[in-house]
C-alpha cells in the first residue's frame, strides 16, 4: 500500500519539492518499490527518470523495459517509438567508434 500512495503523492514532493524538499533520489527509490509491485505509474515516472538521466544514471535500455512493462496499463506506444530510435541511434554511434 505504501508504494502505491507514494506513487500518486510523493513523488510529486521529492521529484518536484511540492509541499516538502526536492530530493529525486528519494522519489526513484521509492518508485521504485512501487514498480517493482507493478505500479504502472511509477513504472512510466521512472522510466522518464532513467531516460532523462534525472535523479539515475541515464538508461535507455532499463527505461524501455520499464515503459514496456507501463504499458501493460498505460498508452506508452509513442515513449517506446522515440526510445527505440534513441537506442538505434546510440548503438549506430557505438559501432561506428569502434569500426577499424
Amino acid at each position: 500500500m505504501v508504494p502505491l500512495l507514494f506513487s500518486l503523492f510523493g513523488s510529486p514532493i521529492f521529484l518536484r519539492g511540492q509541499g516538502g524538499e526536492r530530493n529525486v533520489s528519494e522519489a526513484v527509490r521509492f518508485l521504485t518499490l512501487a514498480a517493482d509491485k507493478g505500479n504502472a505509474h511509477a513504472q512510466f515516472n521512472l522510466a522518464v527518470l532513467y531516460r532523462s538521466g534525472a535523479g539515475a544514471k541515464r538508461d535507455l535500455r532499463k527505461a524501455y523495459a520499464l515503459f514496456n512493462l507501463a504499458g501493460e496499463t498505460l498508452d506508452v506506444s509513442n515513449q517506446l517509438n522515440e526510445i527505440s530510435s534513441e537506442l538505434g541511434r546510440e548503438d549506430s554511434a557505438a559501432n561506428a567508434n569502434h569500426a577499424p
